[in-house]
């Protein structure tokens, strides 16, 4: 999902104003893929990293 947002800047007291009308669900920015892991043929539904080591644990809809 992407949030659509108006382009220009918006005043932070605007911001705020709307903030308490509306709940953004999508917080104040977009991501940024910095990195694409491979190893999946399909979906990924779980993904969690190693607390100390550099590993990623990851699971998925590859096999049936």
């Amino acid at each position: 999902l992407k949030k659509n947002a108006a382009p220009g800047t918006v005043a932070y007291d605007e911001s705020a104003h709307r903030a308490s009308q509306q709940a953004d669900i999508f917080g104040s920015t977009d991501a940024i893929v910095k990195y694409v892991l491979e190893g999946h043929d399909r979906s990924v539904n779980w993904a969690t990293f190693h607390p100390t080591m550099p590993l990623i644990v990851s699971a998925g809809d590859d096999r049936q």
